[in-house]
């Protein structure tokens, strides 16, 4: 994950090889804690009878949570997805 603010704003780019913008979801919870969450991915062929010895960006179906507390004064209310 890249987080980046600027005088205007805070960007945050995490790579999610393999999911889609649909598989993805933001949201805010309690207080300022920015919560992003995706579950996809399509299964590889060659996953279903294979041993992996190297797994450097994950297989198959998979999924993942990061949650993230921003400072007291970014505005929330202005999250974009």
């Amino acid at each position: 994950m890249d987080w980046v603010e600027s005088p205007t704003a805070h960007f945050l780019e995490i790579n999610v090889q393999g999911l889609s913008k649909d598989d993805i979801k933001v949201q805010i919870e309690e207080g300022n804690i920015l919560q992003i969450k995706g579950e996809g991915g399509k299964e590889k062929p060659h996953e279903k009878d294979a041993t992996w010895l190297v797994v450097e960006r994950g297989t198959g179906k998979r999924g993942f949570s990061r949650e993230i507390e921003l400072p007291k004064y970014v505005n929330v209310a202005q999250i974009k997805g």
